[in-house]
């Protein structure tokens, strides 16, 4: 019987990073590689260089997924998502890979360049750093903002010094909410 394009990908993923392919899943969407974080390069060498086949040359998009409070069972709080695509065949596949609070997967800016901007996203909402990135810094967010957005854990009235920010953009009124600054 003849081996699928997801089981290609699968295969060849998990020869070259033995361990580091955790689990491979045939989403509805999309086939989804769930790895150790810091098998990302290996793996996403093998996905450009179309190592089985299947030639994901462009990265569409990094995010990260913070599982605090969520009600299914995760191995660790964090998962950062990347998503390859193949122009050729308009074939698609996710990459997963949980993380604890501390860890830093490697950065992918050398093989996709167009992993700098969402790498720095994905640090500045979720304070996830990506090691090797050439210029990891905030992006969105003003560089002394206190805190990343996008955690489950942050304040939704948000930081002291944000609403200070806010408010001296304002003409230095004190702003004592977001409701504040959401009824000007």
């Amino acid at each position: 019987m003849k081996e699928t394009w997801q089981e290609a990908v699968s295969d060849a993923v998990r020869s070259r990073t033995g361990d580091g392919l955790i689990e491979a899943v045939s989403g509805p969407e999309m086939p989804v590689l769930i790895i150790e974080a810091g098998a990302i390069m290996d793996v996403a060498q093998v996905l450009r260089d179309a190592a089985s086949g299947v030639e994901f040359r462009v990265l569409l998009d990094i995010t990260a997924v913070d599982y605090l409070k969520y009600p299914d069972s995760h191995p660790q709080r964090f998962a950062v998502v990347w998503h390859f695509l193949d122009p050729e065949s308009g074939r698609q596949i996710r990459v997963k890979a949980f993380l604890s609070g501390g860890e830093s997967p490697p950065s992918l800016t050398s093989l996709y360049p167009a992993a700098n901007w969402a790498e720095r996203e994905v640090f500045d909402m979720m304070g996830i750093s990506f090691s090797g990135h050439p210029n990891m810094v905030r992006i969105l967010m003003p560089y002394d903002y206190e805190g990343n957005p996008q955690r489950k854990d942050f304040p939704l009235e948000g930081p002291e010094r944000a609403k200070q920010i806010h408010g001296e953009l304002l003409g230095n009124k004190a702003l004592t909410s977001w409701k504040e600054l959401h009824d000007l």
